[in-house]
């Protein structure tokens, strides 16, 4: 597979990924000034960004995205104006820019890994109902 072929198969891959998740969290994110600060395109972008830094193999640059994303991610923690400032999309979304960086390692791995990150933010309906009752 020729490097134009294998970038543009390793960037088709992470925005599937980041598709897959900003979808869930789009769904979630609510409407108006509450709102969450992430969705669909956010984490697209996430992951593309993620499997771009690790496909230039610059030293460094895959950790400065990292911290980048981890920044974005405490600045809407600290923002959040919710009742309930969990920390699901924020993590989520730095999974997603990891996601990302997989995709130039480990396609396979990468996807199989986004499938159940999207299917744990999913399930918040289902643990979030039922906790309370165990405690």
């Amino acid at each position: 597979m020729t490097d134009l072929a294998r970038a543009a198969t390793v960037l088709s891959v992470a925005l599937g990924c980041g598709l897959l998740i900003g979808v869930e969290r789009e769904r979630r994110k609510g409407d108006g000034p509450g709102r969450a600060f992430a969705g669909l395109r956010t984490f697209s972008v996430a992951c593309l960004m993620g499997a771009t830094t690790a496909l230039t193999r610059i030293d460094g640059l895959v950790v400065t995205g990292a911290a980048l994303v981890a920044a974005l991610g405490v600045a809407a923690y600290w923002n959040d104006r919710s009742d309930d400032p969990g920390v699901t999309t924020e993590v989520a979304l730095l999974l997603t820019y990891l996601i990302g960086v997989l995709c130039a390692s480990s396609l396979t791995l990468a996807a199989c890994t986004a499938s159940p990150a999207t299917g744990c933010a999913r399930a918040r309906c289902a643990t979030a109902s039922c906790w309370p009752r165990w405690c």
